[in-house]
């Protein structure tokens, strides 16, 4: 039942996302109306199996980066399906469902085999760390997405033509305020989730030192690049250009870690 139900979600997200693009290439409405519905449905078959394997998971492999990954596609189709029930904000889709459809893939499919956490140390601290932490990389899909409208936005309106993708963006108000407003939670819960990281170090290792490899260090790195955005921005009252380039590199440093991670 799992395998079928993952099968029906990969179904949805990739007709979803030829749905929203097909849109774009097409300039036909038509698709993105369509769109909303296969990701609903690739939604509820992906709860289904994300269900089920936590169910039958020992609790030593519930922190296995698929299983992060796969949490991670069900916030990003979250994200778009409220934004287009509650706001109508179509142009989401080309966004989120390109990257649910990645993260995806790769907690079931392209990913090699996952290290499980030895049960001595898969203690609940390492599984809130994760939990939280997987929250906060949620809350940067919002501010990934934003910066992008917004680097679009600017642009379109240097030029003076407007670019909408066919669809209305929002205002570069509207976009620098939810970029702020997402990054300020996401950071907010990645640091939480490092500081439970070395409390857990300390009880395990007996040292608060968490920078053990190359995906630490990413994960540091990406923390450092979204402190100093929110630094200068509330210091210096710093936004526009910079604060959405910066954001993206920061972003592409978690996506780095969690999906080159297994790699390195």
């Amino acid at each position: 039942m799992e395998i079928i139900l993952q099968r029906l979600a990969l179904g949805g997200y990739a007709f979803s996302t030829l749905l929203a693009f097909g849109s774009l290439l097409a300039r036909r409405k038509g698709f993105f109306a369509l769109a909303p519905i296969a990701a609903g449905a690739g939604f509820v078959a992906h709860l289904g199996a994300f269900t089920i394997t936590f169910q039958h998971l020992p609790a030593a492999q519930g922190s296995a980066i698929r299983n992060v990954l796969s949490a991670l596609a069900l916030i990003a189709v979250a994200i778009y399906l409220y934004g287009y029930m509650r706001y109508r904000l179509h142009v989401l889709g080309i966004f989120m469902l390109p990257l649910a459809l990645l993260l995806f893939l790769f907690s079931g499919w392209l990913l090699p085999e996952s290290v499980v956490v030895a049960p001595a140390y898969n203690q609940p601290l390492l599984r809130l760390h994760i939990a939280v932490s997987t929250l906060g990389v949620g809350a940067l899909f919002l501010t990934f997405t934003f910066s992008v409208m917004y680097l679009v936005q600017e642009k379109a309106l240097k030029q003076k033509r407007p670019v909408s993708f066919f669809l209305p963006l929002p205002s570069l108000s509207a976009c620098d305020r939810v970029l702020y407003v997402s990054l300020m939670i996401g950071f907010g819960l990645l640091t939480i989730g490092l500081a439970l990281a070395a409390v857990w170090s300390a009880n395990m290792r007996g040292t608060f030192d968490i920078w053990q490899s190359q995906r630490e260090i990413l994960a540091l790195v990406s923390w450092v690049i979204f402190g100093v955005v929110l630094y200068a921005r509330l210091v210096t009252g710093w936004r526009g250009r910079k604060m959405a380039f910066l954001t993206i590199a920061g972003f592409a440093a978690v996506m780095l870690r969690l999906i080159g991670g297994p790699f390195l």
